[in-house]
C-alpha cells in the first residue's frame, strides 16, 4: 500500500514539493528493502527482532512524509 501510494503522490505532488517527494521515494525504497530482508531471514530463522524494530519506525516515517507531501 505504501508503495501504490508513493508513486501516486509523487505523479501528482512533484512539481509542488520536488525535494520531499525524492526523500519519500528513498524512505519507501528503504522500506521495500526491510520487508524483502526481514521475510527472507524469517524463512532462513535468522530473523533478529533489531530489523522488526527498525521496519516499525520506518513504516510511520514514511506514512508521515507521504502525508506531509499533501499538504
Amino acid at each position: 500500500m505504501i508503495i501504490i501510494s508513493q508513486v501516486v503522490i509523487a505523479l501528482r505532488s512533484f512539481h509542488r514539493h520536488p525535494l520531499i517527494v525524492a526523500i519519500g521515494a528513498v524512505t519507501t525504497l528503504a522500506i521495500i528493502a526491510l520487508s524483502e530482508n526481514a521475510y527472507g531471514r524469517k524463512q532462513d530463522t535468522h530473523y533478529t527482532p533489531k530489523l522488526l524494530w527498525l521496519l516499525v519506525i520506518a513504516t510511520p516515517i514514511a506514512i508521515a512524509i507521504q502525508t506531509f507531501v499533501n499538504y
